[in-house]
Parts: structure tokens; sequence; C-alpha cells
């Protein structure tokens, strides 16, 4: 204070009434950094850790320009930002989705029948992929996903009824050895429910791509049944007759889904694969596809293949479901 009791060196003392970030017109940017500080999600995107001081240059002219108009350039700066933090606070809150969808499969493979039970006679059925395409008779499909934050879990249900009139018995195994009948004409038909269930965590998320880890189980409960005639020596087999069989199969699943932006419109590129073991000696999943983006959720065409090697002694030997799907996707 007596520096400034010197009149001479000091003839005017300027007084300032706290208002400097006001007179300059920062103070709008000021407010704005400190409220995005507070978020612990928001600051992690600023790296105000590291922020010490903030420097304001001398001698810019501010042309003239109104507090509104410094507002909202600062806004129009931090933009990219403050989207960023308001990704993070959506993922933080549930998001639920329900896809019914189609799934024009054809089911191809060979499976393997023992007739009559007990005997030692195995029936080796070759289907066609065409078999199952035109004799659909009842199908139901859909999946839903519930996320928050990055964990979320799934489920995907899909319940199938179809039979085929033209499958091929390729050979009949049996005490006596090996045959080959002539097939006058045999039938098979399949029914089950695939059921899958499991969890997934998120390891990417960025405007244009996400991919999320998953890991679970998948279920298939099956009914198989086989009518034939045969022509020609079969063994100690009938001639003619029928049987069914029922197989349960639960395997462990892991993999990855995620979607693909294309550009800055509402096109991306869905995508799934996981591959598991269990009942199964392998079962694996794929899908890829193309979909858009609308306010109410999206609309995928995809091609999606599943299939099961379960092995020479097993009901479903190698089968695989195949196709393309349409789905629609409710977001809430």
């Amino acid at each position: 204070m007596q520096n400034f009791q010197n009149s001479k060196e000091h003839p005017y003392i300027q007084l300032v009434d706290g208002g400097i970030s006001d007179n300059i017109g920062v103070r709008a940017t000021l407010k704005l950094l400190a409220q995005l500080e507070a978020s612990l999600a928001n600051s992690k995107h600023l790296s105000f850790g590291d922020t010490r001081r903030v420097i304001l240059k001398k001698g810019v002219h501010m042309g003239g320009l109104t507090r509104i108009q410094i507002i909202a350039s600062t806004c129009a700066l931090l933009a990219p930002l403050t989207h960023a933090c308001a990704s993070e606070t959506e993922l933080d809150a549930w998001q639920f989705s329900v896809t019914p969808y189609l799934w024009g499969a054809t089911v191809s493979g060979d499976s393997r029948f023992q007739v009559p039970r007990g005997s030692g006679n195995r029936v080796e059925v070759k289907s066609r992929p065409s078999d199952y395409l035109s004799s659909l008779d009842f199908a139901m499909m859909f999946s839903a996903e519930a996320r928050k934050s990055r964990w979320g879990v799934l489920t995907d249900i899909v319940y199938l009824d179809i039979s085929a009139g033209d499958s091929k018995v390729k050979s009949i195994n049996g005490p006596q050895g090996r045959s080959v009948p002539i097939d006058t004409g045999t039938k098979t038909e399949l029914s089950g429910v695939i059921w899958q269930l499991g969890g997934f965590y998120n390891v990417i998320n960025t405007p244009n791509a996400s991919m999320d880890v998953l890991g679970g189980f998948r279920y298939f409960k099956v009914k198989a049944s086989l009518d034939w005639q045969f022509s020609g020596p079969s063994g100690q087999l009938s001639r003619s007759g029928s049987r069914t069989q029922k197989e349960d199969l639960i395997d462990g699943i892991v993999g990855v889904k995620g979607r693909y932006r294309l550009g800055e419109g509402n096109w991306f590129i869905p995508y799934y694969l996981d591959v598991g073991a269990g009942s199964s000696s392998l079962t694996w999943q794929a899908l890829v596809g193309l979909g858009y983006t609308m306010g109410w959720g999206d609309v995928e065409l995809s091609y999606r293949h599943l299939y099961y090697d379960q092995g020479s002694n097993k009901l479903m030997q190698k089968f695989s479901f195949s196709g393309p799907t349409l789905s629609a996707t409710f977001r809430f």
C-alpha cells in the first residue's frame, strides 16, 4: 500500500470489481468448461487433469462480437466433446431392443437313425438344401437385447417345423455289415427350438463403428422323423417303416458382434460371429449384411449361416442352416 501512496509514481489507481471475465466476454466459456469438468465421464474426454492455466492472448481484437456470438463460437468449438459426453450419458441408461425377423434358411446335412431301437441297425440319411426351402410348415424367430453402460444381455430364439419328401438314404449299417438299398421313397421331418442366451461387453464405441465381445450358450432341442421305403437288399431292416428320435444339444459359445457405419448417412454393415463346443464337436454361426437406421430403429437384410458337427454317432451328424434374413429392430 505504501507504493500506492506515492502520488508522483502512481497518480491513478485502477480498481477492479471482480468482473474481469465478464468484461472481456469469456465468463460463458469458463462456466461451460467448469460444468463439463464436474462430470468424470466428460473430464476424461477433455483431459482437465493436465490443465494448469487458461491463457488469454493480449491484443486480440474481438471485432465487435457480442457476448451471444462469443458463447455460440465456444459451443461450436466444444460440440464434438459434448457429443462424446452425451454418448457416455446415454450408455449409462438402460437401452432395450426387440427384433422380429424372417430367416429363409435352407437345411442340409447328414443324420443317422437307429432302427429299430437297440437293434444296432443305423440308417444314414442325406438331406439336400433344396429339400427344406419349400417345405416350411411353421417358423417363429426373434431376438432381444438389453444393455446398460458397456454391459448387456442378449437372447435369440428360432423355432422351425419343416419337412422334406425327397431325402436320400445313403446306407444301412448293422451287425451284418453295410448295405446300400434302392431308395424308392424317403421322407424326413425336422422340428426344434434353437435358443441362445449370453452376455456381452462393449469394447469399441465410436460414431462409425461398434464392437461387443460376447459369451453364453446355444441350446438346440431337435426332433427328427424318418419314413422310408426300400427296394432290394436292406439287411435285417424291413422294406418300409418309420422312426422318430429326439436330441438335446447345449454348447458354450464365444464371439463378437457389432456394426460399421458407411459414411455420414444412415447405412451400416452389421456383423456377427461365434464359435463353440459342448454337446457338439463344433458349432459356429456367422452373419453379415446391410442395414439402414431410422428414427424408431433399424432395418437389415443379411445372410446368416449356422453349422453343427456332432460326430459320427449322433443323430445330427453334420447339419447347417443358411439363408437370407430380413429383420426390423425396435429400440426403446
